[in-house]
């Protein structure tokens, strides 16, 4: 009789961490396969754009050097998907001092004040091919408004024996007198049109 009470007992107390057992490793293989990855820009090889009329007569360009920040755009995993992007205001370059002094100064963008210009996505939906529209916050010059735009991926490659990169790219349009800056408006346009490209590392590449 004790020998059959042990078998039993044997037998019953493994059955008891079967369901506990499968359900952890679904539960992982479920988390590992909604994983995103992620990218860190790679501000060296991004760029932030932006066109504005003059006089109604013609554009001038300028850029803002070295956006930093992070995203993941997967195709199979939409709601992980994320964009986070961040530039100093007082990296603005149009390729004129005098100008680009003004721009900083309240004025326009006032950066002692608002040093940085953010976007964060606060809903990611795939589209046909490979492109996402992408709802987010821009905070610029102390305000935060909605904006969706449309982005495109436009590469990824993985270097032999190094690091996995990706891209996107995107071009909207604001107007500047929805963020306060509403100096010279009979001079230079309201509408500015932006474009962002940026190129990122895959985060466990990055040492």
């Amino acid at each position: 009789m004790m020998g059959v009470a042990f078998w039993r007992t044997a037998v019953r107390r493994p059955c008891r961490w079967v369901p506990f057992i499968l359900g952890a490793g679904l539960m992982l293989l479920f988390d590992t396969a909604l994983a995103a990855e992620i990218y860190d820009v790679d501000p060296v090889h991004s760029a932030i754009t932006f066109r504005v009329k003059h006089l109604g007569i013609t554009f001038v360009y300028g850029r803002f050097n070295y956006p930093k920040g992070s995203y993941a755009l997967d195709e199979t995993t939409p709601e992980n998907c994320f964009i986070d992007i961040r530039v100093q205001a007082g990296n603005i370059d149009t390729g004129n001092q005098e100008r680009d002094a003004h721009l900083r100064s309240p004025d326009f963008f006032d950066v002692d004040n608002f040093p940085f210009i953010v976007f964060r996505s606060v809903l990611v939906e795939k589209l046909e091919g490979t492109a996402f529209q992408i709802i987010g916050h821009l905070s610029l010059h102390g305000i935060t408004q909605f904006v969706t735009v449309q982005a495109e991926k436009t590469g990824a490659v993985q270097i032999p024996g190094g690091e996995k990169r990706t891209g996107f790219e995107t071009t909207f349009t604001i107007h500047r007198s929805h963020y306060g800056m509403k100096t010279m408006l009979g001079g230079v346009a309201d509408a500015v049109e932006l474009t962002v490209s940026i190129e990122g590392i895959l985060r466990e590449n990055i040492p």
